[in-house]
Parts: C-alpha cells; sequence; structure tokens
C-alpha cells in the first residue's frame, strides 16, 4: 500500500516548528511509513530557509491558495480541504492528511482502510440531544445511532470526528473534496444559531462539515482513538483498543523548546518521551524530560482561553450579520 503524508501550514516560524516535528516524527518513527513521501501544503507564500529544511527531511513544499477569501472565525481550518487536491498529480493509495499540530509514535499503515475515509470520534461531545437533533435537521439528515466512543467519556456519542487526522483512498479525494467543500456553507448557516449551539463551536466548521460530508453518503470507517490521540485530555481507556497511541495530538501542549508536554494520560507518556528524545537527538537540543503543567501554566491558559472567548463573542454580530447578508 502506497501512502502520502501531508499537511498544511501558514508560512510562520511557530507553524515550521510544528511541521517540523511532524516530519521528524514521520522519519523517525512511523515504521512502513519511515520513507513515505511527504507533502507540506503552504499556504499563499513559503519562507526559502523552511523549504530547505523540509528539503532535508525529504518532504516537498507545496504553496496553496487561501481556502476561504472570508477571513472569519473558523475559515482557516478549511485550508487543510487543500490536501485533497493532491491526489490530481500524485499517485497514492491513501491519503494520510494531518494537523501539524501532530506527531507520529508508530505505524499507522496497518489501520488505514482502502475503501472508505477513516477518521477518529471527536474528543468531547460538544452537544445534548437536543442541540444535536437540531443539528441533523438542519443538515437534512437522519438521526444517526450513538455508533462511536467519546475519547474522554468513553461513552457512545453520535458520529462526529476531530479532522486533525484523516485517512482518504486516492479514489475518494475528489468526492470528499467536492462534497465537503459543499458543506461547508451548511455548516455555517447551521451554527449561526448560538442559543442552541453556542458560541464557540464556530471555529471547528472544518470537522462540522466534514461530518455533515459524510453522513451525505461519502463511505467512513472509525479509526482507533491510537490513530488520534489527544494529550490535552484525559482519554477514557474504553475509547481505544490498540495498546499504545500510534499518532499524538498535542494541540498546543508544548514547552518553549518545542518538546512536548506530560500527556494528560498514561498511555500516552511513552510514546510522547520516545519521541522527546528522538527529537532532541536529531536536533542537537538538550532534554531534560517532560514537564509537567503547572498550576500556574494551566491558570494562564484559562485566561486566554476567556480572552478567546470574548473575543469571539464580540465578534459574533457582524459575522452572522455577514452570513446572513451572503
Amino acid at each position: 500500500m502506497h501512502v502520502l503524508l501531508s499537511c498544511v501550514t501558514e508560512d510562520r516560524p511557530d507553524f515550521h516548528a510544528r511541521v517540523e516535528s511532524l516530519v521528524l516524527s514521520a522519519r523517525d518513527h512511523a515504521g512502513s511509513l519511515a520513507g513515505a513521501p511527504f507533502v507540506v501544503n503552504s499556504v499563499e507564500s513559503a519562507d526559502p530557509a523552511f523549504v530547505e529544511r523540509m528539503r532535508a527531511l525529504d518532504a516537498s513544499v507545496r504553496i496553496v491558495p487561501r481556502f476561504s477569501e472570508r477571513q472569519g472565525l473558523g475559515t482557516g481550518p478549511m485550508n487543510k480541504l487543500r490536501m485533497l487536491e493532491l491526489a490530481a498529480d500524485h499517485d497514492f493509495d491513501v491519503l494520510l492528511a494531518l494537523d501539524c499540530d501532530t506527531v507520529l509514535t508508530g505505524d499507522p499503515a496497518p489501520h488505514l482502510p482502502l475503501d472508505a475515509v477513516g477518521v477518529a470520534p471527536a474528543d468531547v461531545d460538544p452537544f445534548g440531544d437536543r442541540a444535536w437533533r437540531r443539528f441533523f435537521e438542519g443538515a437534512g439528515l437522519p438521526v444517526p445511532e450513538r455508533s462511536v466512543v467519546g475519547a474522554t467519556s468513553g461513552r457512545p456519542m453520535y458520529p462526529y470526528f476531530n479532522s486533525g487526522v484523516v485517512s482518504v483512498p486516492g479514489a475518494l479525494c475528489a468526492t470528499l473534496l467536492e462534497d465537503w467543500r459543499a458543506a461547508k456553507d451548511d455548516a455555517r448557516w447551521i451554527l449561526a444559531d448560538a442559543r442552541t449551539f453556542g458560541h464557540d463551536k464556530r471555529f471547528f466548521y472544518d470537522q462540522w462539515a466534514l461530518m455533515i460530508a459524510l453522513h451525505r453518503g461519502v463511505p467512513w470507517r472509525v479509526l482507533d482513538r491510537a490513530l488520534n490521540f489527544p494529550t490535552h485530555v484525559a482519554v477514557a481507556p474504553a475509547a481505544m483498543r490498540l495498546p499504545e497511541p500510534l499518532i499524538l495530538h498535542y494541540h498546543a501542549e508544548v514547552d518553549p523548546e518545542g518538546f512536548l508536554m506530560r500527556p494528560r494520560s498514561d498511555a500516552a507518556r511513552e510514546a510522547a518521551e520516545r519521541f522527546n528524545r528522538g527529537r532532541a537527538q536529531r536536533l542537537g537540543l538538550a532534554y531534560a524530560g517532560m514537564r509537567e503543567h503547572s498550576r500556574a501554566a494551566r491558570t494562564q491558559e484559562w485566561a486566554r482561553r476567556k480572552r478567546r472567548r470574548l473575543r469571539r463573542r464580540t465578534k459574533r454580530a457582524l459575522e452572522i450579520s455577514l452570513l446572513r447578508g451572503a
């Protein structure tokens, strides 16, 4: 099976550091995928020094236009659809589309379906049953079974997926691209009802649109939690069948030197430590072990999130008026 690895990045130093860690992890820890081709999609431009570092890791950089001209909340993550365009001029069996805040700590290849899109359930069930039913109604979809398991709860939830790790057979890339793109505006209209869905769900338009596209008929299969294992929340044992994570999704959980912070779940700590030590050796960095999350750091993060929520709420009236006027 020929797998193409890919991610999307903004042309900024903080994103470059994440991508470098991701590509390093693939080369050092991905087993049969260690030598797989890796395409980095850089939005609008690419710093030449970054391109050279990627070339040294046998990864190519492709400059892509921004997916959405409208710079509103939730538009940035839609740039990941650029990865699906790779099927037009690359030969592969499966595209493994990764967020740049992930690292590989094992070989996911044996667990990637060849006949369906592979997706892992979201970390948290975001809605109560009433809101979910309104969501499905707005999307024109029947209410499905609670057939997947939430990462944090370990309990059944409706099939809603994290888009940070998505595997796509080459033959389905064009179909998913078209249907995911078509579902974007539907997701924006549905979630504009903040009374039902809250103010903080709009950043994940890409995930809501992906869910709609899959439920409208693109074949999909649930990936094991090991292929998209969050380090920033505790994962319920019932959520994962494989013995250890193969792809860690760390979000912003890195220390100032770019090493992974200690995951909240014991099941991920050995894999995170293995990645950190490998990264230190590769880059010639001193490493004294994973750092804990101090109370002060958690307080600062809570304050940052509160400020972000306030900023989003102040933009809400403008965004809804733009949506209604579009």
